[in-house]
């Protein structure tokens, strides 16, 4: 009786690794992918402040805010989702009007790279 309590309590215990192995991996997963859009942003709020804005860029962006809430659907609440895609769009906005704006929008853009940033170094230590 006592194996058999002992083979279930090292099962359970199996199983409790096994998960917390596959939720560090979709954190770190998430993780980069908050990277690579706060990579993005820079490139965008450096290319705003030049006033020569890559077509390769913006598509980057609009496309991070387009399937972003698709991709970290249980990475984040539905509300900070929202938000961020807010932000990704006002530096879309930014982008496709750089040729009017000044450096404060540049540092807009910044600010949401900035967040994307945090967002990935969060879910590492959140894990």
């Amino acid at each position: 009786m006592f194996d058999q309590i002992l083979a279930a309590a090292r099962g359970l215990l199996e199983g409790a690794n096994a998960l917390r192995s596959v939720r560090e991996a979709r954190c770190e997963a998430s993780a980069k992918y908050f990277e690579a859009i706060a990579a993005d942003l820079s490139n965008l709020a450096a290319e705003v402040r030049a006033g020569d804005v890559n077509g390769e860029t913006l598509t980057a962006v609009a496309t991070h805010s387009k399937i972003m809430s698709d991709a970290v659907r249980n990475t984040l609440t539905l509300m900070k989702a929202e938000e961020l895609i807010e932000k990704l769009n006002a530096a879309l906005a930014a982008g496709k009007a750089s040729r009017c704006l000044t450096a404060t929008d540049a540092f807009k853009v910044e600010e949401a790279a900035g967040a994307f940033r945090a967002l990935g170094a969060a879910c590492r230590a959140h894990f």
